[in-house]
Parts: C-alpha cells; structure tokens; sequence
C-alpha cells in the first residue's frame, strides 16, 4: 500500500487524524522514489520516524535509492530485502540476502570493519553481535536459536567476502547443510 506525502502529512491531521493512527507501514523504496532529498539533519524531527514508516530498499546498482544512511541517522527503520528469490528488476543475482548487505556496504563505501559489521543490521532486525563500544549483544541466553553460520571470522568478513552459508539452524533445529568440516579426499 503506498500512500502520498500529502495524504500522510497534510490530509491526516487536518481531518483530525494522526499518521500514528496508521497501521504499521514498511515503504519499499528500491529507488527512493518520493522521498525527500535529505541533507544532514537540521533538527531531530522526521515525518517517516514520527509516521512509523520504516523503508525496504533492494539496493539498486547504478539507479537512485533512498540515502541509508541519512535515514538511519534520523531513527526510520531501514532494512534491506530482495522483491522475491531473484528480483523483478533484474534477472541477475541470487537472492542472497547476505550479498545484498555486501552492496549496501558497496555503496555507501562502508568499507572499514566496524562499518562492515554495522551493515548486517540491515538485513538482521537490527541484530548484530556487538554494540558501538564492542560489547556482545547477540545472541544471548534465551534468545530464539535461529540462525546462519557463516564460513567467517567475524561479522565484517561475512560481509565483505559474500562468505559461504555453512549451515542454517531453525528454532534449534538443523534445517540445511552441516555443523560439521567435509573431509575432503584427494585423488591421484
């Protein structure tokens, strides 16, 4: 469901009504089209943030797309996702949503080990391992046991080498591939 800046910013309150009334909405905005250019923030106020409009982007190459970071910055929920398993803009990829944080980090030249790290909430909830002062903050005890493991050595790696699923594990389940090393036999 889209719904116009107008509708949302002027019609709602002059009718009496608060955009905060609306239902949750998630805007994909694989191009960023109809959000306003954002320059560094004047003020802390943010009509997306203040509506609860969170932003999906797909993170386009070589086309316009929302500016991430900005909007983060302003507290709007900014997530990456895919339109399906391989995009509808383009036939090219894999739906490989790890590969995607990898773009975003790409994009925005996030390219030292915090910044890389950073990018994996994009497609995490939120979620990563540590905090701003390095502090581990997922998982902890009692959180939900689904996860991915990752052939890396830290959350920046996974990221920036596009490493290899070992194996995905459901509600403490096995679900796919192994927890353990292949022995590999070598032939002569």
């Amino acid at each position: 469901m889209l719904i116009s800046k107008k509708v949302l910013f002027e019609e709602c309150p002059r009718h009496g009504q608060s955009p905060l009334n609306l239902p949750l909405m998630h805007v994909a905005a694989g191009f960023g089209n109809g959000i306003p250019r954002l320059q560094k923030p004047r003020s802390s106020s943010f009509p997306f943030r203040e509506a609860g409009i969170s932003i999906v982007t797909s993170v386009p190459i070589n086309r316009q797309m929302p500016p991430v970071d900005l909007l983060h910055e302003r507290g709007v929920e900014v997530s990456v996702g895919n339109d399906n398993i391989f995009d509808v803009w383009s036939p090219l990829g894999n739906g490989d949503i790890l590969e995607r944080a990898g773009r975003l980090a790409e994009r925005f030249k996030w390219i030292d080990e915090v910044s890389l790290s950073r990018s994996l909430g994009y497609i995490t909830g939120g979620k990563t391992p540590l905090d701003d002062k390095g502090n581990q903050v997922w998982p902890k005890v009692g959180d939900a046991g689904s996860l991915v493991l990752i052939d890396a050595s830290c959350s920046a790696e996974a990221v920036a080498r596009r490493s290899e699923s070992k194996a995905v594990i459901y509600k403490g389940s096995l679900v796919s591939g192994s927890l353990y090393k292949q022995k590999q036999s070598i032939e002569r």
